[in-house]
């Protein structure tokens, strides 16, 4: 890579950093570890795809928006490799049996997607107490251990929010009978929940409502 495309993607990240970013979100634009990843071997796919992007637009003049708009991805892409590349349980199953991190984790995804699907048609009881409680309550539980900018609103945002699911599960039968569904458009709200769509829901929702009605100091 030379020092010209180097350049540019110092330059691509500098736009995006420059945009708004849920705090608590994955992506932390004060993180400049990227710069440097020319010289890091985390970020070997991240610059295979920086090139295959570089090509097709040689290749494909007509479609440069499209791939300056894919080059904005490439800081994002490059953070979940490391992270990805990190975590023990892909660190193990590369050791032992040559299998990539990357496509261990797409491998995983793609089992859970899976294994998601039938629940939702076959349990979807447990697939939204799986998604909703199990998670939720290991995740708080690390986040005490653990803290981290913005968890502990993250995490009492999401019990908040949780307990407006239990209110509502004892009108679940007639919520049943009027939508056909409810488990599933259950787990997949809580689990948006999870990802920081609590925060979310109490800045844009609850807190405004409670400064109007004066129940916050």
């Amino acid at each position: 890579m030379d020092n010209l495309e180097q350049s540019k993607i110092i330059e691509v990240i500098q736009t995006v950093n420059t945009t708004p970013s849920i705090p608590g979100s994955f992506h932390d634009p004060s993180d400049n570890h990227y710069n440097n990843h020319s010289n890091n071997e985390d970020g070997k796919y991240t610059r295979k795809y920086w090139d295959l992007i570089q090509k097709l637009k040689v290749k494909l003049p007509y479609f440069e928006v499209f791939f300056q708009y894919l080059e904005t991805s490439v800081p994002l892409i490059h953070e979940r490799e490391v992270y990805i590349t990190q975590l023990t349980l892909f660190k193990y199953i590369n050791q032992y049996f040559r299998i990539n991190p990357l496509v261990s984790a797409f491998i995983g995804t793609l089992v859970s997607f899976i294994a998601m699907f039938q629940l939702s048609r076959t349990k979807p009881l447990f697939l939204s107490q799986l998604l909703g409680i199990v998670y939720p309550i290991y995740a708080s539980l690390t986040a005490v251990e653990r803290p981290k900018p913005h968890d502990d609103e993250r995490w009492l945002t999401y019990w908040s929010c949780f307990g407006l699911f239990v209110l509502l599960d004892h009108k679940y039968q007639s919520i049943k009978q009027t939508t056909g569904v409810y488990f599933v458009p259950k787990a997949i709200i809580l689990y948006w929940l999870s990802q920081n769509g609590s925060l979310h829901v109490y800045r844009r929702l609850i807190r405004p409502l409670l400064l109007k009605f004066q129940l916050l100091d």
